[in-house]
């Protein structure tokens, strides 16, 4: 991998300003356009229903800014019983940008909001598991985190990187061991 280069890439978009692009993958889960059916539905490369959240959670949260916090946890459990579609996004955005669309919510509250969180979480939990961490002091080389791909675990409050290469990139930048 050359450094500088990000591996992971997620983004959320509306779908009122989901442009073309050649070098992205734009997902929509949500309730979509039909895609032979809606102008809209030429700004949709993959349509994911199976990872939208249900109709019950949706009817219960009602976009009401109070229940946020609970949307995000319900759907999150969600998540969790779609692994192989989840898991096949985490893979998308590892070779491409991925575009998350969303059609309902605000663009600080909607539900690609919380998909992006989880699969930022697949990711850093794959990385996880090969040993990819960076721990302690590295705010002075955090934009070289950053540009190499690095993912903030919060869970562990380490920096998680891309690959082997990248890792002791940046263990060589820091002082000590770690």
């Amino acid at each position: 991998m050359k450094h500088g280069i990000r591996s992971f890439q997620v983004e959320v978009v509306n779908l009122n300003d989901a442009g073309n692009g050649d070098e992205q993958v734009r997902v929509a889960f949500e309730q979509c356009p039909e895609p032979e059916r809606e102008p809209e539905a030429n700004l949709i490369d993959l349509w994911v229903p199976a990872i939208a959240p249900t109709s019950a959670l949706l009817g219960w949260f009602n976009n009401d800014e109070v229940k946020w916090h609970e949307f995000e946890r319900r759907y999150r459990r969600e998540l969790l019983k779609v692994p192989t579609q989840c898991e096949r996004l985490r893979s998308l955005a590892c070779t491409t940008m991925l575009t998350l669309i969303y059609m309902n919510g605000s663009a600080g509250r909607n539900a690609a909001i919380v998909l992006k969180k989880h699969l930022i979480e697949l990711e850093c939990q794959r990385r996880w598991d090969a040993g990819w961490m960076v721990g302690g002091h590295t705010s002075p080389v955090r934009n070289e985190i950053e540009q190499c791909g690095g993912l903030w675990y919060g869970w562990h409050k380490v920096w998680m990187m891309p690959d082997r290469e990248s890792c002791d990139y940046i263990r060589s930048l820091l002082p000590g061991d770690f």
